[in-house]
């Protein structure tokens, strides 16, 4: 398995080659967009669905456990009750109609407060390696590493973009800016050895809420509808 990975480690990187001057994420998460962009050297998300890799719990051990966790009984502690108390807030709360995405991305943070970090707000990813930048709406980091990236819609197809399309990119510039990074900054070196393991989060409309797993340049989705998982 080292071995295959390693080939498709580099398999990855002659193809972000070819994807350094992608569009921006917003402009990349139309329809008319990133179909056309997916059909040579794509990002390897699911969409379309033959763009796939290997499954994310081949590439990283942390998806694999947290799929085993996912699915184990919890227990009674500290903990649980804070993830149930964010849970049933979050489902009385995000089915709410917003204003604005940022409305939306507060009232989620209000509700996993217990549970979740707020994150920074406005993460920018830009790099002299491509053309396009990108923000993610909110990131939290460890060590200045981003582990968990967000994006935000305010109700489905609200202006053209697919908000999974456009995480998706994020991420992918995301795997670009730590590529530059890891030649100064161990802590990049290393996030990247590891496979770059990210989660990315979307908050879109009133029905449902995506889950995304990244490693590498490969996406791994969970779609849950009108239920809400509390990492």
């Amino acid at each position: 398995m080292d071995v295959f990975n390693a080939l498709f480690e580099e398999f990855a990187k002659q193809a972000n080659r070819l994807l350094n001057d992608l569009p921006s994420p917003s402009d990349f998460a139309h329809p008319s967009v990133w179909y056309r962009a997916q059909k040579h050297a794509p990002i390897l998300c699911l969409r379309p669905t033959r763009a796939r890799g290997l499954p994310l719990i081949t590439l990283h051990h942390v998806f694999l456990q947290f799929q085993l966790e996912a699915l184990r009984p919890l227990s009674m502690t500290t903990d649980t009750v804070a993830a149930k108390v964010a849970a049933k807030d979050l489902c009385y709360t995000m089915g709410d109609s917003f204003e604005t995405e940022e409305e939306r991305g507060i009232a989620f943070d209000h509700c996993v407060s217990g549970v979740l970090e707020k994150g920074k707000a406005g993460y920018w990813l830009s790099s002299d390696s491509v053309i396009h930048g990108g923000k993610a709406d909110r990131c939290i980091q460890e060590a200045k590493i981003p582990i968990a990236l967000r994006q935000h819609e305010l109700e489905f197809g609200s202006g053209g973009a697919d908000a999974y399309i456009q995480i998706a990119r994020t991420y992918h510039l995301l795997t670009i800016v730590l590529t530059d990074r890891a030649k100064t900054d161990i802590n990049a070196r290393s996030f990247l050895a590891h496979g770059a393991p990210c989660f990315l989060i979307c908050l879109v409309g009133t029905q449902y809420f995506p889950l995304i797993f990244a490693s590498g340049n490969f996406f791994a989705r969970t779609h849950l509808v009108r239920k809400w998982w509390v990492l």
